[in-house]
């Protein structure tokens, strides 16, 4: 990792040590990593975790990021207000993560981005958390195998992505979800777990918005279910469990959704097709791959366990009157005069439309050693 810093750093230095008027000396840059948002009393309270440049390349073991604390009415104001004790300039253009305590979110989703969209240096691709800590007790924790907050929780996201248990967005998803109705805003859930003496920041789920206003998070499970039905799933275990096999653990290959909005006698329903290949990775039971019935049984089992995590997804979303998935969306685009129809009544619509959700199943390989053995099934 610090490899890779010293490489953005040296890049910077031919950014900003051009000699340009408006360029900037790197000695002269507090480079920003992570920002954490609270918001008590009236005042937004904001952690800001900084790189030390002159520390990144240099071998000891101290630490290579400096915490500071700022507060004012807001988040601009706060930013400003750092600087009184600050003797380089903020620089945001390194920003990874911003995150936001549940309490800073009572003042909506627009209060809380309108600043870091508007700034010219923060990134649209920096990604967004909700903790239901304070935002500051959050960023006290460490990442795994990480000196730096921000690059930390950028690379644990990429390693989480793959086990489709929460959803990752953007700065620049806000700004469609706002912008553009029928969709609804969701963001990765970050807590902690101690581990001995002590605490690492953790993946907990996803939170979900209705427009611009918080409505609840989702544990790891349901999130998945919700991957589900967006279609985000890139990776993962499906863990079958009955008393033919015991329990089987299937490696996901590939997932795809299709959602089709259909309408009928001015009657509105969708259908959700979902389709996932995995391969058998371990099994504790007594089935044998090569038999085709054992094999049909095990595709069968793996559709209704991806049914089962989308419907319960789907019901808990709906309950919580939040449309991550773009129903809404879907029914603005191709059917816009419905849609117009109902757009302010959308809410009780979405809560009780009818969606079927419909899995194609596939098991592509045993894994095994013994012998060659590649058997296909699917469950349409």
């Amino acid at each position: 990792m610090k490899l890779k810093l010293t490489l953005i750093l040296l890049i910077l230095i031919v950014v900003f040590g051009t000699g340009c008027w408006s360029s900037y000396e790197l000695e002269d840059l507090a480079l920003v990593s992570a920002v954490g948002i609270d918001y008590e009393d009236n005042k937004y309270y904001l952690t800001i975790q900084i790189i030390r440049p002159e520390k990144i390349a240099q071998t000891s073991s101290e630490n290579v990021t400096t915490t500071i604390y700022t507060s004012g009415a807001t988040i601009f104001d706060a930013i400003r207000n750092a600087s009184s004790y600050l003797s380089h300039k903020l620089y945001w253009g390194y920003l990874q993560i911003a995150i936001f305590s549940e309490d800073s979110l009572d003042k909506g989703l627009a209060v809380l981005t309108d600043c870091f969209i508007r700034d010219f240096e923060v990134r649209p691709i920096i990604s967004i958390a909700v903790t239901e800590k304070k935002a500051r007790e959050l960023l006290k924790a460490k990442v795994a195998l990480e000196d730096i907050s921000g690059e930390g929780l950028n690379a644990l996201f990429v390693t989480k992505q793959s086990l489709g248990k929460y959803v990752h967005t953007r700065f620049k998803e806000v700004t469609v979800s706002l912008s553009n109705e029928g969709k609804d805003f969701a963001c990765t859930l970050l807590g902690t777990r101690d581990v001995e003496d002590e605490t690492f920041i953790e993946v907990k789920g996803t939170s979900l918005f209705r427009r611009e206003t918080f409505v609840g998070n989702i544990d790891t499970l349901t999130s998945r279910g919700l991957l589900w039905l967006m279609g985000q799933i890139e990776g993962g275990l499906i863990v079958i469990e009955n008393s033919e096999v015991e329990s089987a653990t299937l490696e996901i290959t590939s997932a795809s959704t299709k959602i089709k909005t259909k309408v009928e006698n001015s009657k509105v329903s969708y259908e959700v097709n979902i389709k996932v290949v995995s391969n058998l990775g371990e099994q504790t039971g007594a089935i044998d791959p090569t038999i085709p019935k054992h094999w049909t049984n095990l595709t069968t089992a793996q559709a209704h366990h991806v049914q089962k995590e989308a419907a319960k997804a789907l019901a808990t979303i709906r309950e919580l009157g939040s449309d991550p998935v773009g129903f809404g969306r879907l029914l603005r685009a191709f059917h816009p005069s419905i849609w117009f129809e109902i757009r302010d009544n959308w809410l009780e619509f979405y809560q009780t439309v009818p969606i079927t959700i419909n899995v194609n199943s596939t098991l592509m390989t045993s894994g095994m050693n013994l012998g060659s053995v590649t058997i296909y099934g699917s469950l349409d």
